[in-house]
Parts: C-alpha cells; structure tokens; sequence
C-alpha cells in the first residue's frame, strides 16, 4: 500500500512531465539575410540580466541562430535544457551592434513573456540563466535592411572555424552521453 498520495502524485506528476511533448524546433539552422547567431558560455560568477560578463572566451558551450523579424513576426520554438523555449520580435539596432528578441518558456510565445533580452556584437554579457552569458557570433541578418531595419553591411563574423564546430559538436555528444 502506498503511505503517502502525495509522494505518488508527485510521481505521477514527474513522469507526466517526463512523457509530455517537448517543442519541435523550427529556429534558423544556419546563417543568412535573416538570422543572427549567438553564443553561450558558462558563467560560474552569475549576476544579473544583461550586465557586463568576462567569460565569453574560448569555445562556447552552444551556438545557435535566431530569426530577425519580418514583415510577420513568426513565433519560432526549440526544446531546451530547462524545458521549452520560443522567442520573437527579433529586433537589430546597428547603432549598438546589438540584438533584442523576446523569450518565452513555452512553445507558442504565450504571454507572460519569459526575459526580453539584448545581445552585442563584442560585447558579452549575463544571460538568463545567469549561470551563462552570451555575445553574438555572426550579424549578418542585421545587415538585411528588410528584415531587421538595420541599415549597416557586409558579413559580420566571429563564428569559429570548422574545427572548432566539430570540437564543440564532439563536447556536446559527450555532454548528452554522461
């Protein structure tokens, strides 16, 4: 028999979260006119949303694109470590080299918005978690006027080389693994 119904309705509870559906990712997968890639690093010192971080060296821990917002500003979602994730109103402001966008911890940008974030080009800050910080790695969406209004040109990269792609894709094997 069971002594307690609420160790077993936290348990049932529990593998109901285990079992639900997650979020299918429909994010960018590479660069181009409309997107901007973003890297995260581990920040073991924490603090708040936004302020300045100085662990943004060496090889991020994940890299991913975000879209810049057109004339329809799509939700777009991906499953996440802590749990579902989407973001819109991807937004550049070439002024500040910077990105904003909206996150949402659910899959369809339902309100309450989760963080409204900014992200710099050169600049690396504290990210939420702040156990990480982020920095953009590749602008090159922000230089498509039409979908972004942004007005600056040109490929604007700091995205590592093929190895240390594969280093990082190596890393997060073992990550899932252990």
């Amino acid at each position: 028999t069971m002594k307690s119904p609420h160790v077993f309705a936290l348990v049932v509870l529990a593998v109901l979260r285990e079992t639900s559906a997650a979020c299918s990712s429909n994010i960018p997968t590479s660069g181009g006119p409309t997107s901007v890639q973003l890297g995260f690093y581990k920040n073991p010192s924490g603090g708040t949303l936004g302020a300045s971080c100085s662990a943004c060296s060496g090889t991020p821990v994940k890299q991913q694109w975000y879209a810049v917002a057109g004339s329809t500003d799509t939700c777009y979602q991906w499953p996440g470590h802590s749990g579902e994730n989407s973001m819109k109103n991807g937004r550049c402001h070439t002024a500040t080299s910077s990105f904003t966008y909206d996150q949402y911890t659910n899959c369809d940008c339902a309100s309450p918005i989760g963080s409204s974030k900014e992200v710099f080009m050169g600049k690396c800050v504290v990210d939420m978690p702040p156990t990480l910080c982020v920095k953009i790695l590749d602008y090159w969406g922000c230089s498509n006027a039409s979908t972004g209004g942004s007005t600056s040109s040109g490929h604007i990269s700091a995205a590592p080389g093929i190895l240390s792609l594969l280093i990082v894709a190596t890393l997060a094997l073992f990550a899932v693994l252990l």
